[in-house]
């Protein structure tokens, strides 16, 4: 289509939906409803794991870094967090390529009806609109190429963050607290389950994003060459917020105890490949992160000294050894008998 053509469509304000103009004129550009893929065999690139979390005032999403093809890492650098507009935003998982086509002609879309209409669509009409676009991607979905977003944003006129999920027909689900979409939403879901809780703050929202998935991600990526190697050791560093309550420490805590359980889960699925999982939960160590502990706190611990980073080095090291091969699923203490069960 020459640009003259181009430019008489972009000035046609009949339609305020970009993406049905777009059908309309030139169909093979809309993600779903171009050429199918053919019967050859072929292994799509997928996104793994996102996720979308409620606080106070607003939403956080996140997601990590990685892509695979079948068994192998394709990408470690793809971007899944799209900015929609000023107020929302997508996370994608499925097949990585048409899930960015769809999100970046979603961009286009909110763009092309702001225009239009002149003002913003809702919240609301956002989720429709999105998912009015996965449903033209059944066609490619049913060929294995499955986008699953998860839509976000803060909702002007209810004023509050509100999220929403999808499923490969275009059906639309809110959420009310938190979801994760991808291969790994599952073990997501069940760290954001222990961590989350009502009226967070942003910063601790940003936590217990980190949380669910910074250990979960960090095993996903060590697990494949462990089990090819037919054996593994997995530590996972909690704290002694993770083994008992701590004032004014709620979003920490939570996080903490989120790392515990899903070591000791991870523990149980993974016995079978060989692969042993524990976690170590320092005490009162002599780090940038302890400069406010008294000195009186230390010395009533039953070892009345600071403890050193290398003390945990060390029970990091132990538990690396074949000597520590029947060791799995522990709550390891090194904090100077500070924690005692």
């Amino acid at each position: 289509m020459g640009d003259g053509r181009w430019r008489s469509l972009f000035n046609d304000y009949s339609n305020s939906s970009f993406v049905e103009l777009l059908r309309r004129e030139s169909p093979h550009l809309v993600p779903g409803l171009g050429p199918t893929p053919t019967a050859e065999s072929f292994e799509p690139v997928h996104g793994t794991t996102v996720l979308s979390v409620r606080f106070r005032d607003g939403v956080i999403m996140a997601g990590d870094r990685q892509a695979t093809a079948g068994y192998q890492v394709a990408s470690r650098r793809i971007e899944k967090i799209f900015k929609s507009d000023e107020l929302s935003g997508v996370g994608i998982a499925g097949a990585a390529g048409p899930a960015m086509e769809m999100a970046k002609l979603f961009q286009t879309e909110l763009e092309h009806y702001e225009k239009v209409e002149g003002e913003n669509l809702s919240l609301e009409g956002k989720a429709n609109r999105l998912s009015q676009m996965i449903r033209m991607n059944l066609p490619a979905a049913m060929q294995g190429l499955v986008v699953v977003p998860i839509f976000a944003g803060f909702d002007e006129k209810a004023g509050t963050g509100r999220l929403f999920k999808y499923d490969i027909t275009g059906g639309r689900y809110e959420e009310t607290n938190y979801d994760a979409q991808g291969s790994g939403s599952k073990d997501a879901r069940d760290s954001l389950k222990k961590l989350w809780k009502r009226d967070m703050s942003r910063d601790e929202a940003l936590r217990v994003s980190l949380e669910a998935t910074g250990t979960f991600l960090g095993m996903k990526t060590t697990v494949p060459s462990m089990r090819r190697n037919g054996r593994g050791s997995i530590i996972n560093i909690s704290s002694t917020a993770g083994l008992k309550g701590m004032a004014g420490l709620g979003a920490y805590s939570a996080s903490k105890w989120g790392v515990r359980g899903l070591t000791k889960t991870a523990a149980l699925d993974l016995a079978r490949d060989r692969i042993r999982v524990n976690s170590v939960h320092p005490g009162i160590i002599r780090t940038s992160m302890a400069d406010g502990v008294s000195p009186e706190r230390v010395s009533v611990q039953p070892i009345d000294r600071w403890g050193q980073p290398d003390d945990v080095a060390q029970m990091i090291k132990t538990l690396c050894l074949p000597t520590s091969s029947y060791i799995t699923g522990q709550t390891i203490h090194v904090s100077g008998g500070l924690y005692m069960p």
